[in-house]
């Protein structure tokens, strides 16, 4: 097989990757339809229902997604991304398909198929094109990474414009309650699910025929010293920005070439022992046990928090002083765009210095903006809150190229998706917490308490970042075993 073949397939994969990740992004609809649906199911179901108890929908989102995220890498390497993106992509689908029955079984059941049962499906097709993609291109795993979950971003672009069309093409206002009431708006909702259902399983098998299982990549040079494992292949530089101490605990003589171990010099002049015939990777048991998997599962969890009250919420907000649903519309569309596009920006810039550098500007970021959204709603105005909306969206975007390009770089290639799946662990474990916690904040602080709240868990990131090794920045993979 050619070089030329190789590499439009993995052109082809990459592209693949960024539809079914457009699909599996339109989950961030919700801040839009949650308008619609809460509202529906409040006049024809559960009067009791608000918009503070639809945060439920994202938690049981983020808690499915998570439970068969590390499924999805396994199923990756098993029978490779193309299948294992078919049956997350029909999961998905369907289940909001089903949403057509359950918004009239009562509030719990949506929570259930349109929260829960279709994120199983993303969390099955979520991995594998981001692992295909990686070891397709393992030079530009930032890049690669920022342009397929650009997709996942770019899927509110195209449907929330769906979705209102359908739903409210008079651009009908809700009541000053902040809710619609208007029949020829509620009589439409369940109608749409099968609509989204058709839309998004033409789009899904376009591409996941267009995934291939990339090569393995041979000769891979595992360099062992002392708390690191520091991975390099025949096609990358093992370069390094600081001097390592090598008093590797193991009984090995760095420099000796003892025990069938072989020994060379960085550009800093420092011994590092090789064995070329041990395996190169971590497994996801050998990652988990490390100190770096730990800090990324809790900064994981924090800063997604961000994503799952803003995603949900933010239209809600806005229609607290903006009557006009197209705008509100315009602006979640616009977000989509910068939150697809930030994912390449974050990619790139992440290529360019380093994990704990990414981190640490995103969450600082994203503190401030959340702690100052409600000055759009102070001065009533649109503008600002378009500016706040964009740039928050812009901002959390960088949290999911950021973390699966660490997983890869620390931990190593070949298990990166299984091992992600593992970190992804993070939102879903606190998912449901944080639901509880904004919902009783909403209610009894309203919105500056809530987000408020949210900008507090970013800076808690943040110190927790500060606490990551500095030396990751150009290690190709590194996992400190304690």
């Amino acid at each position: 097989m050619s070089y030329l073949n190789d590499k439009s397939k993995g052109i082809s994969s990459v592209f693949g990757g960024f539809l079914v990740h457009l699909i599996l992004g339109t989950f961030y609809t919700l801040g839009n339809v949650n308008t619609y649906l809460t509202s529906y199911i409040r006049v024809h179901v559960d009067p009791t229902v608000t918009y503070a108890s639809s945060i439920y929908i994202n938690a049981a989102f983020l808690l499915g997604q998570g439970t068969l995220m590390m499924v999805g890498g396994i199923l990756e390497s098993k029978i490779g991304p193309r299948f294992t993106c078919l049956i997350g992509s029909f999961i998905f689908s369907l289940s909001i398909g089903l949403t057509y029955y359950t918004i009239n079984w009562g509030f719990i059941w949506v929570v259930f198929t349109y929260g829960f049962l279709s994120s199983l499906g993303v969390g099955m097709a979520y991995v594998a094109p981001l692992a295909a993609g990686m070891k397709w291109f393992p030079k530009r795993k930032g890049l690669v990474n920022g342009f397929i979950v650009g997709g996942y971003g770019l899927g509110a672009l195209v449907f929330n414009y769906v979705q209102t069309s359908y739903l409210n093409p008079l651009n009908l206002s809700p009541n000053p309650d902040g809710y619609f009431y208007a029949k020829s708006i509620l009589s439409r909702v369940p109608n749409l699910f099968i609509l989204l259902l058709v839309i998004y399983i033409i789009i899904q098998i376009i591409g996941c025929c267009l995934l291939f299982t990339p090569p393995r990549q041979p000769n891979e040079i595992i360099f062992e010293e002392g708390r690191f494992l520091l991975i390099s292949s025949p096609d990358e530089e093992t370069t390094f920005e600081t001097p390592l101490t090598y008093n590797n605990g193991y009984g090995l003589n760095p420099n000796s070439n003892g025990s069938g171990y072989s020994s060379c010099e960085d550009h800093n002049g420092n011994i590092i022992i090789g064995h070329p015939s041990q395996q190169t990777d971590l497994t996801y048991k050998q990652a988990i046990r490390t100190k770096e998997f730990l800090l990324m599962w809790l900064m994981f969890a924090l800063c997604t928090q961000a994503v799952q009250f803003v995603n949900t919420m933010y239209k809600a907000f806005g229609s607290q002083f903006i009557s006009d649903d197209y705008f509100l519309v315009f602006v979640g569309s616009i977000a989509s765009i910068f939150n697809a596009g930030g994912r390449l920006v974050w990619g790139i810039f992440y290529d360019k210095t380093s994990f704990r550098t990414c981190i640490t500007t995103m969450c600082i970021l994203l503190s401030l903006l959340l702690f100052t959204v409600q000055i759009s709603c102070y001065y009533q105005s649109k503008l600002l809150y378009f500016i706040w909306i964009i740039s928050i969206f812009f901002t959390f975007s960088g949290i999911f190229v950021i973390f699966p390009t660490a997983t890869a770089q620390v931990f190593g290639r070949l298990h990166a998706g299984t091992i992600y799946g593992f970190l992804f662990t993070a939102p879903a474990s606190m998912s449901l917490c944080g639901a509880f916690l904004i919902q009783f904040i909403l209610k009894n602080f309203g919105w500056f308490g809530s987000f408020a709240t949210i900008s507090i868990f970013s800076l808690m990131a943040l110190v927790l970042a500060l606490y990551f090794p500095r030396d990751v920045t150009h290690l190709r993979n590194r996992a400190n075993f304690t």
